[in-house]
């Protein structure tokens, strides 16, 4: 009656809403509908009506639930919900078989990447129509929600999603906020029943009189109505009127547990050993593991069930806690224990870690809930769901916490570590990082090197702030390891070499360069595949500047020599040296030939972070040619990548590229105020403020390019000559030759000279190849008054963008050049700005265009000035340099040939040349006529 009685009260909208969404899925929709509420307010029960409507309209419904429990493995309701597809749910273990093989730049994309195949494999089964249901998300770990939030727009496929909105989970609510951007995205808030709907429950199940005293003291939460309704049956006061008191007479409804307490009592004492049981095993529990427990056949665990009253079935997590706050303390520390060891033996399915973690009595008990934590944890590893594996060691260190026992430090310090390791997987730097500077304080008291050497290792490939406490982890590290011990080299290399990569970002390049070489040196003794490629990257940050081009070449074909021996990552690493290297030197072919095999081998590994850089890479090779379309296709690509890696740099180098797509292109104003809210974001990163205080300038807002201007100069003199020095010396002259600053252009022009046979590209981490850098030589030597060595410079630059087909930066130079040249030498200046025009043109550089066109008319004004030819002379010129006869040019100008015959002898007088061909040839060149 209960059931019946609650079927639409305060409901119908909501009902509404499902049917449409249950519609649209069959008419090929997808869409995901996010119900909220406290607890009780009936989001099981909306489910339960999605499932009969659903059923009606031919949509399968699948349903998984996330548990509170500790032990609750990684994507549970996932697994649930899969269990119709078995091929499916296999597939949640993306890492099966290997749990801790994680690299440390790839597992937070393959993890994405996985979900997204999976899902797409579900919506292709969808056929007329599949629904998902997922209920109690605030319990949920966070890939369960990070698959939730990739499961909107996919056709034919809806999910329904119940979560208590009152719950702490920050992870829930990003996931919330996220799909709620998403135009597929219902989301029902379900409110409490207000005092008339109340009473229309009452009617019928109780005398009338009771409902205000329901409504009053439950709230209007229906969970709480309909437990008090029924303890009211229970108790045979239902049909009587309500005490003139006004108070509820049966426990403390507001926290259930009086109600639940009053219903157990009336139960005979075999049912109420079976309720207890089912509270303490959980809301998935088993005939067969009841049974366990009460030692009864699994006959009668169903006929006390049935005698139970529903009171657990199918059972509320509210109506659980209840029940399980009145079994004896000591009969649920041996249930627990006891289900633990069922599990543990295979005599029951399940995870042991949340029944030995409630069954601690002693050292012994203490042990076996650390080893099931770190068991699950290695599980929820293999699932790349590192969130549920730090809430795994977190407990086993919980439990550990105050051992002070040497092998009860030792377990707590491995615990940290494997923590840390989780938490960098996950992008969590600064978290790792804390975690390891723990680690290290404790194996420092027990004098285990090897674990301070771990310690110090954890959080690598990663530059900024972070290095600094990195520098000192490895300093304390270092101090420990014995140099005499050979099976503590390999620690010691790869320490050694983790303190040359942060000394590269704190300090200088050039103080790491010997500490590097004796990382490499003792790694390639020890015969260490990871030492070794650890080594070969503190190198190849010591080698990144301009002059190590040919050392990193070497780096790379050493750390590829690794191969399977190596880190997961090595190969990739190694590709993308050798690009960083083919853009410096201009050599496109093997640009093209690592692209290729970068391409098979991101196919291969299907990491996202290798998919962002090879959608950089092809971005920039596009815009270095001028394939502009092609460069926003990439960069769209590069934009989906960066998402999908989690590191939040990344979206920042794609706009950085836009940045230069517009500036060729002369679209600054759309980008301006992106082009402001990053240079604040990025006040401290020097190669930012040069980047994008160009594009300021050029995009009219001097103020803002002044104080970009302003954070980098200060540093030039102790400017780390490093990966990123010749962009930021290049893209400061330059700047600073706009701005006037010319003791700044005359510093970077120094430093430029010694780069310029090369192309301006980053010696690590390229983001894009602008060219030769002796285009920037060119306008700083003009800055400088230099017009000799600008003229030297930009015709050097020309001709290498013309080898490598950079017909962006060859334009560039080409009206850097005629500008220099209107006044010098018009004839020359004429044919670049014309060449540049053309190409400007095709291209839609609009600013190189507009820059071309002002040159030829300066040319144009300075040939009048030298060469005063009249009008008429002038249109003789023209047809003359076509080849036109005397005839045929008196007849495209109404003139007599005796006129012409004289216009042509005036022409050969005022430009100095001794016949009609030469006066052709001249014509030609100064742009008069086309060749």
């Amino acid at each position: 009656m209960r059931a019946a009685s609650r079927e639409l009260v305060g409901r119908v909208a909501e009902l509404a809403e499902l049917d449409r969404a249950v519609a649209g899925a069959r008419e090929g929709r997808g869409g995901v509908v996010l119900v909220a509420g406290p607890a009780g307010i009936g989001k099981t029960f909306l489910v339960d009506a999605l499932t009969e409507r659903a059923g009606e309209a031919g949509v399968p419904v699948l349903r998984g639930r996330a548990m509170p429990e500790e032990g609750t493995p990684a994507l549970w309701p996932w697994w649930q919900a899969l269990r119709p597809y078995p091929e499916l749910a296999a597939r949640l273990d993306v890492h099966a078989g290997e749990p801790t093989a994680l690299s440390p730049d790839v597992p937070r994309g393959e993890r994405l990447r996985g979900f997204e195949l999976l899902l797409g494999s579900l919506a292709d089964r969808a056929g007329d129509g599949l629904a998902v249901v997922l209920e109690d998300l605030h319990w949920a770990d966070e890939s369960s929600l990070r698959m939730l939030g990739l499961s909107t727009g996919r056709a034919g496929l809806l999910v329904l999603a119940t979560y208590r909105d009152d719950e702490r989970n920050e992870a829930l609510r990003a996931a919330v906020t996220q799909l709620r951007r998403d135009g597929a995205t219902t989301a029902i808030t379900l409110r409490p029943w207000d005092p008339a709907e109340v009473a229309s429950v009452v009617d019928g199940a109780a005398h009338a009189s009771w409902a205000p005293l329901i409504a009053r003291a439950s709230g209007g939460n229906p969970l709480y109505v309909s437990e008090m309704l029924a303890a009211l049956t229970e108790a045979g006061l239902a049909a009587g009127a309500a005490p003139a008191s006004a108070r509820w007479p049966l426990g403390a409804p507001e926290q259930l547990r009086g109600i639940v307490a009053e219903r157990l009592a009336r139960l005979p004492e075999p049912v109420r050993e079976v309720v207890g049981a089912c509270s303490v095993i959980g809301a998935d529990w088993s005939t067969a593991a009841v049974a366990l427990l009460c030692g009864i056949s699994p006959e009668a665990v169903l006929e006390h069930v049935d005698a139970a009253a529903g009171l657990l079935v199918p059972g509320h997590e509210l109506v659980r806690e209840a029940v399980y706050a009145t079994v004896p303390a000591a009969r649920r520390l041996a249930w627990h224990r006891r289900l633990a060891e069922a599990i543990e033996a295979g005599e029951l399915p399940g995870e042991a870690v949340t029944h030995r973690l409630r069954s601690i009595t002693d050292d012994a008990s203490r042990d076996a809930a650390v080893d099931a934590c770190r068991a699950g944890a290695a599980l929820a590893l293999g699932r790349l769901a590192f969130d549920r594996a730090v809430e795994l060691f977190d407990a086993a260190l919980t439990v550990l916490a105050g051992q002070d026992r040497p092998d009860r430090v030792v377990r707590r310090c491995e615990l940290l570590l494997d923590a840390a390791d989780a938490e960098f997987a996950a992008g969590l730097i600064d978290a790792a990082t804390r975690r390891c500077q723990a680690a290290s304080e404790l194996a420092g008291r027990v004098d285990r090197p090897d674990l301070m050497a771990r310690a110090a290792v954890v959080v690598r490939g990663v530059q900024g702030p972070v290095s600094v406490p990195i520098m000192a982890l490895c300093d304390r590290a270092l101090a420990a390891l014995p140099a005499q011990r050979d099976d503590l080299r390999a620690w010691r290399a790869r320490v050694l070499a983790q303190r040359a990569l942060a000394t590269v970002d704190t300090v200088r390049r050039e103080d790491a360069d010997e500490p590097s070489r004796q990382a490499l040196e003792l790694a390639e003794q020890t015969r260490d595949p990871l030492a070794t490629a650890d080594a070969l990257r503190a190198r190849q940050q010591v080698l990144s500047h301009p002059a190590g081009v040919s050392d990193r070449l070497e780096l790379a074909r050493r750390m590829l020599a690794l191969g399977p021996t190596g880190p997961p990552d090595g190969e990739l690493w190694a590709r993308l040296w050798r690009v960083d290297a083919a853009w410096q030197l201009g050599s496109l072919s093997t640009v093209d030939e690592e692209l290729a095999r970068l391409a098979l081998l991101t196919d291969r590994l299907g990491w996202p972070i290798a998919q962002w850089h090879l959608h950089k890479l092809r971005a920039a090779r596009a815009l270095l040619l001028g394939q502009f379309a092609t460069t926003e296709a990439e960069m769209a690509q590069m934009l989906a990548a960066a998402l999908r890696t989690e590191d939040p740099s990344t979206p920042g180098l794609v706009l950085a590229m836009r940045f230069e797509l517009a500036e060729l292109e002369g679209r600054h104003a759309e980008l301006l105020d992106a082009a402001r809210g990053f240079a604040e974001q990025t006040s401290s990163l020097l190669i930012g403020q040069a980047f994008v205080g160009g594009f300021l300038l050029h995009a009219g807002d001097a103020d803002a390019a002044w104080q970009c201007f302003g954070r980098v100069r200060p540093a030039l003199p102790a400017l780390p000559r490093d990966g990123r020095w010749l962009p930021i010396v290049a893209s400061t002259g330059v700047l600073a030759a706009g701005l006037g600053d010319l003791d700044t252009v005359r510093r970077c022009h120094a430093e430029l000279l010694t780069c310029a046979g090369y192309y301006l590209a980053a010696g690590s981490g390229t983001l894009l190849c602008a060219g030769s850098a002796s285009r920037p030589l060119g306008v700083l030597a003009r800055a400088l008054g230099r017009a000799d060595d600008a003229e030297r410079h930009l015709t050097e630059s020309i001709a290498m963008d013309d080898r490598i087909g950079a017909l962006p930066y060859r334009t560039l130079a080409e009206v850097e050049l005629a500008d220099l040249l209107a006044e010098r030498a018009p004839a020359r200046a004429g044919k670049l700005a014309r060449d540049a025009a053309t190409t400007a043109r095709r291209l839609g550089m609009a600013p190189a265009l507009a820059r071309a066109d002002e040159v030829l008319r300066r040319v144009e004004r300075a040939r009048q000035d030298a060469v005063p030819l009249t009008a008429r002379e002038r249109d003789v010129l023209v047809r003359l340099a076509r080849g036109a006869s005397n005839r045929e040019i008196a007849g495209e100008l109404v003139l007599s040939e005796r006129t012409v015959e004289t216009h042509v002898r005036n022409v050969l007088a005022k430009i100095g040349v001794a016949n009609r061909a030469q006066a052709a040839v001249w014509a030609v060149e100064q742009g008069l006529a086309a060749p």
